[in-house]
């Protein structure tokens, strides 16, 4: 009975697990270490994660990269002084780049962003 009582927290462990991963998405941390949807929430849900790259993706990498040069994306530094990301791009095998802009102080940066443990 215990045998099977684990195996079926294995199975829906890995369900979740698979289902996370299926659907392409960017994602940060709260405090309690969860997953939060940068696209979900207020407009200010993970906009300094994904400035500074602190984000993850799941999913497919090039529905992830359209999302990143999306407008849906650009509007979330609605109202900043100047900062947004662009030119979101493929690096290496697994992972994907962007760059984040700072137009007030002139200065952009290369953010590297890598799969969801």
């Amino acid at each position: 009975m215990k045998g099977l009582i684990l195996l079926s927290a294995i199975f829906a462990f890995n369900a979740q697990a698979q289902a996370f991963e299926a659907k392409s998405g960017i994602y940060c941390r709260d405090n309690n270490g969860k997953y939060m949807n940068v696209l979900s929430g207020d407009w200010d849900t993970c906009q300094s994660e994904l400035y500074q790259g602190d984000v993850c993706f799941t999913g497919n990498r090039g529905e992830v990269i359209k999302i990143l040069n999306s407008d849906k994306v650009r509007q979330k530094y609605d109202g900043t002084d100047g900062e947004y990301i662009k030119n979101a791009r493929y690096w290496g095998r697994d992972s994907i780049q962007f760059d984040s802009v700072d137009e007030a102080n002139e200065w952009s940066n290369k953010q590297v962003i890598e799969r969801c443990d």
